[in-house]
């Protein structure tokens, strides 16, 4: 679940964790995902609960996978959906996954419960696209709802992903209904599809693409452009969709060194989504040190605070690794083990405030409350950090007994 030297979500089978699917219900943050490691089989909806990002409590996974032989609705995967509470009844929508299903390899399934366990798929619905608008080929994409209710519309609305008849790219499709049931497709939201669709409302209509990219519209089921700038987290952190608890928009990561990245606020500026350190998270770390130009610390977790001047660097060094981040203009440059990466940024900043959450195996770095960057390392029981030039304010993780 989490180890001691850990803030971050793991899985006990030490499988990767992605492609999370959270919820805000009843004062509870809900964490469902998916455990890669074993291919396209063997996918359940894994569930685990937490009120601060610090403490979690593994529940029994929501969704299971069958071992029936023709069951070919539920013996495959089920992958990606959304979870929510209408009135005082939970719903979950889904993908279900089969190369071997016969009529297709993909079909939405929908279930409700009277709480959040939905083993029982006896009344399940079965969602499936229309063969009109929508590709009804057995390796079609259909999958990875994400389901809103429109007050102005007085409507339920269903995003996903899939193919256009005669076609395999993906798209963004709109399915609707008056009521949690019987869905009917209704448009193409946009072309620029990718995994894992999130709708997020700011000064704009944004939609997060699970795989580090979003797209903009003034309206919401149209227009929609690619901007210039629409990298969430690049290249390692992805596959999630974001959750509101009422004061909040929070993104959270996977497939990252097996873990759930902590969270990260969302906002929007100009036509450009903004990612910045989840602050309640810092009063779990207390002053450590402050040293000039370079700390080394040990294997723990650690929130560190610097400024970083326009053409300076960031190295972290240990006996199996180092990392360099420098800021060009408007490019985060970065490399692990002289494998050199390049991040776009919509700012130029002559000196910006750097956040870092660092442990043994993972670093995410904050830069004026705006860009996220992940990094996954080689476990290291210490490292030594050198900013040139620059005072480096590290404060230690120490959770409550």
């Amino acid at each position: 679940m989490k180890s001691k030297n850990s803030i971050h979500l793991l899985s006990d089978e030490k499988r990767q964790i992605g492609d999370i699917m959270p919820a805000y219900i009843d004062g509870v943050y809900h964490i469902f995902y998916l455990l890669n490691g074993s291919g396209n089989i063997d996918i359940n909806h894994e569930h685990t609960v937490t009120r601060d990002f610090i403490h979690y409590k593994k529940l029994s996974p929501s969704i299971k996978h069958t071992n029936i032989e023709n069951d070919y609705m539920h013996n495959g995967c089920m992958f990606t959906g959304c979870y929510l509470k209408i009135d005082e009844t939970y719903h979950t929508f889904f993908t279900s996954y089969n190369l071997s299903n016969p009529i297709g390899r993909e079909f939405i399934l929908h279930r409700v419960n009277n709480k959040l366990d939905f083993l029982d798929s006896d009344n399940e619905e079965v969602i499936e696209p229309d063969g009109k608008l929508f590709s009804k080929e057995i390796e079609r994409d259909f999958r990875d709802p994400a389901v809103y209710f429109n007050e102005k519309q007085e409507r339920y609305e269903m995003f996903l992903l899939t193919n256009l008849v005669g076609s395999k790219e993906f798209v963004y499709a709109l399915y609707t209904s008056k009521s949690p049931h019987n869905f009917q497709p209704k448009s193409i939201i946009s072309e620029y599809g990718d995994e894992c669709p999130s709708l997020y409302k700011g000064n704009k209509y944004y939609f997060i693409h699970g795989c580090h990219r979003y797209i903009y519209s003034k309206n919401r089921i149209s227009g929609y452009k690619l901007g210039k700038y629409n990298v969430v987290d690049l290249p390692f952190c992805r596959a999630a969709k974001l959750v509101d608890d009422g004061k909040h928009t929070i993104w959270l990561g996977g497939w990252i060194n097996g873990k759930m990245s902590i969270p990260r606020i969302v906002s929007a500026y100009k036509n450009i989504m903004t990612f910045k350190f989840y602050y309640p998270l810092e009063k779990n770390f207390d002053f450590y040190k402050q040293s000039y130009e370079k700390v080394d610390i040990s294997n723990n977790v650690y929130l560190i605070d610097f400024q970083l001047k326009n053409k300076q660097k960031i190295e972290l060094i240990s006996r199996k690794d180092k990392v360099v981040i420098s800021i060009v203009n408007k490019k985060i440059l970065f490399s692990i083990n002289e494998k050199k990466y390049t991040r776009k940024i919509p700012f130029l900043w002559k000196s910006m405030k750097v956040k870092l959450l660092l442990e043994d195996d993972i670093l995410e770095a904050f830069f004026n409350k705006m860009v996220v960057l992940t990094i996954p390392l080689e476990k290291a029981m210490e490292r030594k950090i050198i900013v040139n030039r620059q005072a480096i304010v590290v404060r230690e993780w120490r959770e409550e007994s």
